[in-house]
């Protein structure tokens, strides 16, 4: 690690089998001094797409798998963009679900909110702590399924401390999106910083996957009625770069005031509202993240045709009956 870290300090990008080796040794060996000036001097130079997917692999011959056959989507943050809005790709993962879209999502509780995906759906009254075989069952069931990161990939269990230690945003904002325990085929992840448009794209192309896309919205890891959002499209490794202006669809302008979530009972009520067909910016919010997943996945044969079939299935509370017999699986 200590050649490592001396190449770190002059900002000097890691070859393939550094950044294997960084990781193994950080989860495996590594003291807790080490770790976080890997993870520091990382953040200050900068991570490429080469070693982000690089490190995704590594992660990934760490985890426990999922053993799923077919297609199937996640829809994530990478959070840290600091808005404190409610769970909106959790909204919306349920709502693409309704319309047809396996969806398996990988998640873990809140870090600089007071409520994550994982929290939220406990508050509903989905269990965490499953085994993978229950992880299948409960697709195969509903259509829609949550892997908690905490039982799936034990090794981060190291940094965890670190990382809240440092209250600095690290390399593993951006890679827990990017293993997923089932290693879906299709993925929307929306970024913190418009910067890791090109290098989340640029990792995903590395890592072979079907087809994505990653995007950023007015200083949001979503899309919103706060303004345009920059979306680049991934499929057969070419990017197809597009803004999405919520106007465009007759979706009213909203401010961040408007999407703030807080604890756990706020954010369910807010979700519960929203896919009950409560129309408003949450329900808006939601729908775009929605639409994006549909289209994505291939339900829809564009972006329009895609936010059309999510605003349906809200108005109609199709969302809301899922997440029901979501619950009432494991009851």
């Amino acid at each position: 690690m200590k050649e490592i870290l001396e190449k770190l300090v002059t900002r000097t990008d890691l070859s393939e089998k550094e950044c294997s080796d960084a990781m193994h040794i950080m989860l495996t060996e590594a003291n807790l001094s080490q770790s976080a000036a890997f993870l520091a001097l990382l953040h200050a130079k900068g991570p490429t797409s080469h070693e982000i997917a690089v490190f995704a692999k590594s992660l990934r011959n760490m985890m426990i798998p999922v053993h799923l056959e077919g297609d199937y989507l996640d829809i994530v943050g990478t959070g840290g963009d600091n808005s404190h809005s409610v769970n909106i790709s959790t909204g919306a993962a349920i709502v693409a679900a309704s319309c047809g879209v396996r969806v398996a999502k990988h998640g873990a509780r809140a870090s600089s909110s007071k409520c994550g995906s994982a929290d939220v759906l406990e508050g509903f009254g989905v269990p965490l702590e499953i085994s993978p075989d229950a992880v299948k069952d409960c697709l195969d069931a509903v259509g829609i399924t949550f892997m908690y990161a905490p039982c799936f990939h034990p090794a981060w269990k190291s940094v965890r401390t670190i990382r809240k230690d440092l209250q600095i945003r690290t390399v593993f904002n951006i890679l827990g999106p990017l293993v997923n325990p089932a290693r879906v085929s299709h993925y929307v992840i929306g970024v913190y910083h418009k910067p890791l448009l090109e290098l989340v794209s640029g990792a995903l192309i590395e890592m072979h996957v079907k087809r994505s896309c990653v995007f950023h919205g007015c200083s949001m890891d979503e899309l919103s009625p706060l303004g345009p959002s920059h979306v680049i499209f991934i499929e057969d490794g070419v990017k197809t770069p597009i803004t999405i202006d919520p106007i465009d669809y007759n979706i009213e302008p909203c401010s961040l005031k408007d999407l703030r979530g807080g604890d756990v009972a706020l954010n369910m009520k807010k979700l519960a509202s929203a896919l009950k067909g409560i129309k408003g910016p949450i329900f808006d919010a939601i729908s775009l993240n929605a639409a994006l997943a549909i289209y994505v996945y291939g339900i829809a044969s564009d972006f329009d045709e895609a936010l059309k079939l999510a605003r349906d299935a809200m108005e109609k509370g199709k969302p809301y009956l899922l997440l029901q017999k979501w619950i009432a699986h494991f009851n």
